[in-house]
């Protein structure tokens, strides 16, 4: 884990074995209250403190510079997320997610290489 991260949990977050983490990564688990209209009204630092679920982080997982991961948010084993993304869903394993919000921008097959690699996103 590099400088300047904040992982912040409520009920649970699980960074699994050989997981790499870059600077100013953002892990949560929760929010301050919800968004409707009477939450917006309270002031941040008085809403209550929700868990919106889960975060965990699977083996090999590469998580880039300034990434944030969101609540109830599982990112599979061999997933790499590029810099600055901000990962809302799950990522399945051995993909690649980047992007605000992040999305899945390529698939690996887990017993083939290079040749069954999928581009996703990319058109025909």
């Amino acid at each position: 884990m590099e400088n300047d991260c904040h992982i912040g949990a409520i009920n649970r977050v699980e960074i699994h074995d050989h997981v790499l983490i870059a600077s100013r990564v953002y892990i949560s688990d929760h929010s301050h209250g919800e968004t409707r209209l009477e939450d917006l009204r309270i002031s941040p630092h008085d809403r209550p403190v929700v868990s919106k679920g889960p975060v965990v982080i699977e083996s090999h997982v590469w998580l880039g510079e300034g990434v944030c991961v969101m609540p109830g948010v599982r990112i599979g084993h061999h997933s790499v997320v590029g810099a600055n993304a901000v990962v809302t869903r799950d990522v399945p394993p051995y993909s690649v997610a980047a992007g605000c919000p992040a999305r899945i921008v390529k698939s690996f097959s887990a017993e083939g290489g290079a040749d069954d690699r999928q581009d996703l996103g990319k058109t025909p």
